[in-house]
């Protein structure tokens, strides 16, 4: 499989991926970080998808949180 983008909903997330191409039987790890700047309290969510060269090119990736203060 070949990550082709990583495309997270909004500019509070920033990620870092070990490596794009993953070979059958290896895995890879995909590193978020999420500022909670300007946010908001309580429960929320955000979506990251993922492009790769699969049978089904975009995959959502959900993230949900909750912001305590």
């Amino acid at each position: 499989m070949i990550v082709k983008e990583v495309l997270p909903e909004c500019f509070c997330i920033t990620y870092i991926i070990e490596d794009d191409t993953i070979l059958i039987g290896d895995s890879t790890s995909l590193r978020i970080k999420f500022d909670t700047y300007n946010n908001g309290i309580g429960p929320q969510g955000k979506s990251i998808i993922i492009r790769s060269n699969t049978e089904k090119e975009y995959n959502t990736l959900m993230i949900k949180y909750n912001i305590l203060q």
